[in-house]
């Protein structure tokens, strides 16, 4: 199944959160306009030998960290995903050294199956967003529109949420219609 575009990212702040229970969001939003999603799954390589071969291997994922990136992020969406502050007096947002919180994120995979369109959606169930080309800007060379883009770099948080001990990190699940995907996104993130 090939990958032949993206759609409607969204996210949720993580409420609360105790090994062994589900993940508590609060309410959710739209990102904004999705460009890219690159997104790299860390996994262990810890082989154990034993009479010269391969006995055994921790091989699982470990976690998870990339980027994506927006054709804009409003400011209220940005302060959301960054934690930044809103000064009541002036009405304007800081971007200040707190940390970042948690969110639940996804969006949807626009996918060709042999010639059959389906839409794969991804529910990543904790990680922290942090600023990356917000601010960046450039001028336009010879009258051509060079497109610059919001970035956010992720870092992905195991999170267990059963009684199996294991960490989860991202549920994908593939639909027949972008309606269908979008709706099961929409109750992931309690829009």
């Amino acid at each position: 199944m090939a990958g032949v575009g993206m759609k409607y990212m969204v996210a949720a702040p993580v409420q609360s959160h105790t090994d062994g229970n589900p993940i508590t969001y609060g309410e959710g939003f739209e990102v904004g306009p999705s460009v890219a999603a690159d997104i790299t799954f860390n996994t262990n390589d810890n082989p154990d030998m034993g009479d010269d071969v391969v006995i055994d291997n921790d091989n699982g994922i470990s976690g998870y960290s990339g980027s994506i990136e927006n054709n804009f992020i409003e400011e209220a969406v940005a302060a959301k995903l960054y934690g930044w502050p809103l000064d009541s007096q002036s009405n304007e947002y800081a971007i200040t050294s707190a940390a970042s919180p948690e969110h639940g994120f996804g969006y949807i995979k626009d996918c060709l199956d042999r010639g059959v369109r389906k839409f794969r959606a991804f529910w990543f169930l904790k990680a922290k967003f942090q600023l990356g080309s917000y601010a960046n800007a450039r001028t336009k060379p010879n009258g051509s529109v060079d497109w610059q883009h919001d970035t956010s770099n992720i870092t992905g948080i195991g999170a267990v949420v059963d009684s199996t001990g294991d960490a989860h990190y991202v549920i994908p699940k593939t639909f027949t219609t972008f309606a269908a995907a979008q709706a099961w996104l929409q109750e992931k993130a309690n829009l």
